[in-house]
């Protein structure tokens, strides 16, 4: 997010749009006209010296499940193929009201649910660090426009991993807020307890000034968080902080490359000053089993018709992860949510009492290659699996690039108690004011 015209810097990014996107797929619509008439008006005001907020001019992606008024909205689906938003999401608004130029609608897994973004519809998005390897999902090509230079920053979601997973396999920065932080009216639902709009950056500088432009003051203020406060704490750094490093599953189950290289981030934010303290939270190994029933129960409520009258359209991958939750009971669901709700219990004590914050791997492993359809649950439910406490805690986690594997970046994932986004970005922006792993882009020369 640079200091040069937004003229140059859309069209910098249209180029790189026309020159690499064929082969990596991010965009399934590209706004090109509206953004540089949008960026022409931002360097005008620039020249009066107007300014039209934190994000002037500022080229920005939006994942194709989030309506942008007048524009194509998918859902990467071919049932909304000739979708056209009549309004903006309000998340989009705000973006507009800061000033952003609205560069184009991002791809995605279809109907936001999967962890691969191989869209059948409107093809299979690439990891730019290797064009044989998925970027992961659902907001996959948020994340790869960004690693790419196609944008400089973007909106994705997060229902249970879909934002924190793709940031953490393309080496960039993802964030997903606190639940209810961020309005997800105008946005596709997957499980609406547990979705959240968050977003995307190259550095968590940029990925702050997105989020405090998206933050639903409302319903953040009585939490004492405030846009303005998101930017102030950036600079807390993580003198004296208590940050859990859990002896359980998330290092245990994690390939040896990815464990040493978030250890290895661990001992950077020691030597700034964090106390770090052996510790986990019960129950953690146990988030996914228990929430994954509730997903896909609500996704199939959502999805209830079309599966009766067009299952032929679904791709069939997502079919079939659709259909387990037509047989769930009721009172399955309702264990189920107990046991969700005595989790975010367990965490908030957590974070109360023996942490500030905690770091674990982003994901268990590197970029897998690109599969076909068959692997698409199992390739998912392992990439997510350490995502999913923070999503059914509905509490912030972060992931920033903090090494790589054979090539291929790592994420490590900063998670806090609930309304702590502020310190979960702190932490993150210490990390990288004392590495340079997230400046490192893929060679796509």
């Amino acid at each position: 997010m640079g200091a040069e015209s937004s003229v140059s810097r859309t069209e910098a990014c249209l180029e790189r749009i026309a020159r690499l996107d064929p082969d990596l797929r991010a965009f399934i619509t590209v706004t090109g006209e509206t953004a540089l008439d949008a960026a022409r008006t931002a360097d005008v005001a620039t020249r009066e010296g107007r300014n039209t907020g934190l994000l002037h001019g500022v080229p920005i992606a939006v994942k194709d499940c989030i309506d942008v008024a007048g524009v194509r909205c998918t859902h990467g689906s071919a049932f909304f193929a000739d979708n056209i938003a009549t309004a903006d999401a309000p998340v989009v608004a705000r973006l507009r009201a800061a000033g952003a130029v609205l560069i184009g609608k991002t791809n995605m897994h279809e109907f936001a649910y999967g962890g691969t973004t191989q869209n059948a519809v409107f093809g299979g998005c690439r990891n730019p660090w290797d064009m044989t390897r998925i970027p992961g999902g659902s907001s996959g090509g948020s994340a790869v426009a960004i690693a790419a230079g196609m944008a400089e920053g973007a909106l994705g979601s997060d229902t249970a991993s879909s934002i924190r997973m793709p940031a953490a396999l393309t080496g960039t920065t993802g964030l997903r807020p606190t639940g209810g932080s961020v309005s997800a009216d105008g946005v596709l639902p997957v499980s609406p307890p547990h979705d959240t709009v968050g977003p995307m950056a190259r550095n968590v500088g940029g990925v702050a000034r997105i989020q405090a432009v998206i933050l639903d003051e409302i319903s953040a203020a009585p939490h004492g968080v405030t846009p303005a406060g998101l930017l102030c704490r950036l600079d807390d750094g993580v003198s004296g902080l208590r940050i859990a490093v859990p002896d359980d599953f998330f290092f245990s189950e994690a390939d040896p490359g990815v464990a040493e290289a978030v250890l290895a981030a661990a001992r950077v934010l020691e030597e700034r000053g964090a106390h770090l303290v052996t510790s986990a939270i019960p129950g953690a190994a146990e988030v996914q089993a228990n929430m994954m029933p509730v997903l896909f129960a609500d996704a199939a409520s959502f999805h209830r018709e079309r599966l009766a009258t067009e299952p032929e359209t679904f791709s069939a991958g997502v079919r079939n992860r659709l259909r387990p939750g037509l047989d769930m009971t009721a009172i399955d669901y309702a264990e189920r949510l107990r046991w969700l709700e005595a989790w975010r219990t367990r965490c908030d004590a957590f974070f109360d009492d023996e942490a500030d914050a905690m770091i674990t791997p982003a994901v268990p492993i590197t970029a897998p290659v690109i599969q076909d359809d068959a692997n698409l649950t199992f390739v998912s439910s392992r990439l997510s699996r350490f995502c999913w406490a923070w999503a059914a805690a509905r509490a912030p986690a972060l992931s920033v690039p903090c090494g790589f594997a054979e090539g291929l970046p790592i994420g490590m994932q900063i998670g806090s108690g609930r309304w702590q986004d502020a310190r979960v970005l702190a932490i993150g922006h210490a990390y990288q004011q004392a590495t340079d792993w997230h400046r490192i882009t893929p060679d796509l020369a």
